[in-house]
């Protein structure tokens, strides 16, 4: 296996696309050129940082997804044709938002254990994010293992038949606490070795 000369950063803010990267940014203009200039000059000019604003917040695994090039996923519920990031203007596009909702057992999970578990830690003075929990749309949360194959939680049962249908072989894993644990599989992994070459998705 060859190692791709593809820096992967240890944040929820970016989405790897074979070699550039789209990079999430939630800052003023001003810090956003700057940001996306330091990025660069960290990447040199074998990778292009492309830059949004589309979304508020850290999980844009979970509102743009490269599936090969020239096919990117969107979640419909928060990119439109007139946020889309100009870079995939000439893609085909999969619009999707209908995820499975959050499972009773981890919204109980999360009131009997969690919440007063965090409570109780902040009043000793200690900071948690036990009060906090992931959205639904963390179930759009996937990992493309291939152009062809992509692993997928198995509750997401139409995000699954999505893939099928659009000729995807997809392999269904359980994560249980993916709610509660703030991240679906492709923000619990961090794969860098791959039988692949490394090529541009925009050339």
């Amino acid at each position: 296996m060859a190692l791709e000369k593809l820096l992967l950063f240890l944040t929820n803010g970016t989405v790897e696309t074979k070699p550039r990267l789209l990079r999430r940014l939630q800052n003023i203009k001003g810090l956003l050129m700057i940001e996306t200039y330091l990025y660069q000059s960290v990447l040199g000019d074998e990778y292009k940082v492309h830059t949004t604003s589309i979304y508020r917040s850290s999980h844009i695994d979970s509102t743009i997804f490269c599936l090969k090039p020239g096919l990117v996923l969107l979640n419909e519920a928060r990119v439109n044709e007139s946020n889309c990031p100009e870079v995939f203007k000439n893609w085909d596009k999969i619009w999707f938002s209908d995820v499975a909702p959050t499972s009773n057992e981890e919204l109980a999970l999360q009131k009997d254990v969690r919440e007063p578990i965090g409570k109780r830690l902040i009043e000793l003075g200690f900071k948690t994010n036990l009060l906090l929990m992931s959205s639904p749309w963390v179930g759009l949360n996937f990992l493309s293992i291939s152009t062809d194959t992509v692993v997928v939680e198995s509750r997401q049962t139409n995000l699954i038949k999505m893939f099928e249908n659009s000729g995807f072989t997809v392999i269904p894993v359980q994560m249980r606490h993916m709610y509660t644990q703030m991240g679906g599989i492709h923000c619990a992994t961090l794969d860098t070795v791959r039988d692949s070459k490394l090529e541009s998705y925009f050339d």
